[in-house]
């Protein structure tokens, strides 16, 4: 905003300056805000990034350890990694080793629920248990998008 322009409307330079103070001070809020918008966006795409790199269980162990990440308050560095985030994911494993596949070893359906043929799509329906039934969909996922 400019000076003269507000001349040219016949504002008085009492009222000019109140307006270019306002003005000033109301750019100054929202080039901050989108400085933080900015160094938050640039936070959550280091994080997934650096996520990618550990093996979740589920979607919902890694929305928990991204949670943690941001409870943890770790800055972004120079070079693009979240300083501490390693600290932080030895003690999510260590309170809650489950939520890493490392730590889980792998289960296998397909001879435990079928005597050892094929598994068929009603046998893992009828899984009782959710957790298994629903890793074995995920093992035997053929069966649900109707390929044979």
């Amino acid at each position: 905003m400019e000076r003269e322009f507000l001349q040219e409307l016949g504002l008085a330079d009492e009222a000019i300056d109140a307006v270019l103070a306002r003005h000033g001070q109301e750019m100054g809020e929202a080039e901050a805000r989108h400085a933080g918008e900015l160094a938050a966006r640039d936070f959550d795409h280091a994080l997934e990034r650096a996520l990618d790199g550990y093996g979740f269980s589920s979607r919902a162990a890694r929305q928990a350890a991204a949670d943690a990440a941001r409870e943890a308050g770790l800055a972004l560095s120079e070079d693009g990694a979240l300083e501490g985030l390693e600290s932080v994911m030895d003690d999510l494993r260590a309170r809650d080793p489950g939520a890493f596949l490392s730590a889980r070893p792998p289960v296998i359906f397909t001879a435990a629920v079928t005597d050892g043929g094929p598994v068929t799509r009603e046998q893992i329906i009828s899984i009782p248990d959710r957790a298994l039934r629903r890793a074995a969909i995920a093992e035997n996922i053929k069966l649900f998008k109707g390929e044979n």
